[in-house]
């Protein structure tokens, strides 16, 4: 599930790492928002259930940051192999996953569509704010089946790590056991799949 396997691309993912000063930058923008906490939900944003997903959520709002983001998804559509038709993201997602809780994210999917819309997520981001040693446990895995099997990639990531993916891969972020983990996240829309 990395762009040299021989996976068809819908079931691979691109990863690349932003300089440490993108991550302060990032980490400053977040300071200075008005930040108001929820409980994270699945399912389109309308399901709290702790048993499939426990972190704390709140959006991010800044025209700078959601143009450097997109041009991430641009950047990794067009290097890679999707070249998929993108239109924009969501709200930047800020997640924290804290140890003292066990918290995490259950197998999900991140695909959604609006009908009336003809829009779909199309692409999914997850960028890593934490050093590794702010927590331990959370990995981040992909899972796909192939003749009945399950197959699941753990991603390692360091802090400054972007990983890029189709909306359509199942992926899960294991509990925190101990600190705190923390990571935007983001989804690129576009037209239905035809």
């Amino acid at each position: 599930m990395t762009s040299d396997d021989q996976n068809p691309p819908f079931y691979q993912y691109y990863k690349d790492t932003i300089p440490i000063e993108l991550v302060e930058w990032i980490n400053k923008i977040v300071s200075e928002q008005d930040l108001e906490w929820q409980k994270g939900a699945f399912g389109g944003g309308s399901t709290i259930d702790e048993n499939t997903r426990k972190s704390e959520i709140c959006w991010i709002k800044d025209e700078k940051l959601d143009a450097y983001i997109f041009s991430k998804f641009k950047s990794a559509n067009t290097e890679f192999k999707w070249q998929y038709d993108l239109d924009g993201i969501e709200r930047i997602q800020y997640t924290k996953y804290k140890g003292c809780s066990n918290d995490h994210y259950d197998w999900h999917r991140d695909y959604l569509w609006l009908e009336e819309k003809k829009q779909c997520r199309k692409l999914g981001m997850t960028l890593m704010l934490s050093k590794s040693d702010d927590y331990e446990g959370g990995s981040f895995e992909f899972q796909r089946f192939d003749n009945g099997k399950s197959h699941i990639a753990k991603v390692d990531l360091e802090i400054g790590d972007i990983i890029i993916f189709p909306s359509i891969i199942q992926h899960r972020v294991n509990p925190v056991t101990s600190g705190e983990r923390r990571v935007l996240v983001s989804w690129s829309w576009g037209p239905l799949f035809k």
